[in-house]
């Protein structure tokens, strides 16, 4: 399956031992911390390549004993970068809007106006906790003009098990988790899609 198989290849290059070197090299500074939330923020907020799982491995290899306060935040700056995302998107649809004519206008307040909360949440929840760009994820919901609200609920969910579970299999396994937080991934992912395709399904 097509999905399975990215994420796969995603994590392969995430948790590559040579990624993984390189990140603790950055870890071992005073403001690690800072480091990995920053990294996060920028994650989420930006559409740049930037990942945080190889800084969250990192950081947690080297301070076992810091494990709940790095996935805390990790979860926490992504949220934040989510936040940021959609109002970055919210601000330049407000812009672009001004150029729509009235018939315009009126069309696209009538394709928003069909946007549920739950369809808000479902969506987040597959950006912020699968390989789907949480970013661009952002994007969409703020052009969709998803509630906020439900937006960060479903962000904290999504980033909070993401992380969690990578976190907490490094800190019992190390570097040779690959196959364990591939394993965890991937079977959310697929209920995740599963679920999303049965509430696509009663919605037609």
């Amino acid at each position: 399956m097509e999905g399975p198989k990215h994420l796969e290849e995603e994590f392969e290059e995430i948790l590559a031992t040579t990624t993984v070197t390189k990140a603790q090299e950055v870890m071992k500074s005073k403001r690690g911390l800072w480091i990995i939330g920053f990294v996060s923020f920028v994650e989420s907020a930006t559409p740049f390549p930037v990942l945080t799982d190889p800084f969250l491995i990192a950081g947690i290899i080297l301070n076992r004993h810091k494990t709940i306060l790095i996935i805390l935040i990790a979860t926490v700056t992504s949220v934040l970068g989510g936040i940021f995302a959609y109002y970055t998107a919210a601000f330049f649809l407000d812009f672009i809007m001004q150029w729509f004519t009235p018939d315009m206008t009126h069309t696209f307040n009538q394709l928003t106006a069909k946007q549920e909360d739950s369809g808000t949440f479902l969506m987040t929840l597959l950006g912020s906790s699968t390989p789907i760009p949480y970013t661009s994820t952002a994007y969409v919901v703020a052009f969709m003009k998803g509630n906020i609200g439900i937006f960060v609920l479903a962000s904290i969910i999504g980033r909070g098990f993401r992380y969690t579970v990578v976190g907490t299999i490094v800190y019992y396994f190390g570097p040779t988790a690959i196959k364990y937080a591939k394993r965890s991934i991937a079977i959310f992912t697929i209920m995740l899609l599963l679920l999303a395709g049965a509430y696509i399904w009663t919605r037609m």
